[in-house]
């Protein structure tokens, strides 16, 4: 068995407790935002164009983040007329997409110890090559701001989209 094997096959993820149960609260906390980020995507595209609240779960139920992500840019470019916003809310999209490859190796990645510390280990897909990251918890909470910001960014679009629905605008 080669060493890198070796090393992937002894999942002990941290000789340290305090720090595996640190990494995998803020793994956890990631995914949890992530999952309400990922709603309020859907519910801003439903409103935008005009899926009622109730049939809303059956319309996007089998759309990935990466489809509601372009839905949001042509749904922006249907319901926004002014450049400014247009371009803000494209902005909002390819931030959603850099926190959903994130969320690809956050959710998807063989958690191990390394010399380094702690690191998620994935392979395939969009990485053409195996990868590591999150060497250090404060990498995970780097993230976890960034999920933030893209919150606040949907919360500022749904509140726009309440205030001045589609019908409103015709």
């Amino acid at each position: 068995m080669s060493e890198e094997m070796e090393e992937l096959s002894q999942i002990a993820f941290s000789a340290d407790p305090a720090l595996t149960e640190e990494y995998y609260a803020a793994i956890g906390r990631f995914i949890a935002r992530f999952s309400t980020m990922e709603l309020m995507l859907k519910a801003c595209i439903a409103r935008m164009v005009s899926v009622e609240p109730h049939y809303r779960d059956a319309v996007f139920a089998e759309m990935t983040v990466a489809s509601a992500i372009r839905g949001l840019r042509t749904a922006s470019q249907i319901f926004f007329t002014e450049d400014v916003d247009r371009k803000k809310f494209d902005a909002l999209a390819s931030s959603i997409h850099g926190v959903n490859m994130e969320r690809i190796v956050i959710a998807h990645a063989t958690w191990y110890e390394t010399e380094k510390g702690i690191a998620a280990y994935k392979a395939g897909g969009e990485y053409l090559k195996l990868q590591s990251k999150y060497y250090d918890i404060a990498d995970l909470y780097r993230v976890i701001e960034k999920l933030t910001v893209v919150q606040r960014g949907l919360d500022e679009l749904f509140l726009r989209v309440v205030i001045s629905p589609p019908s409103a605008r015709r």
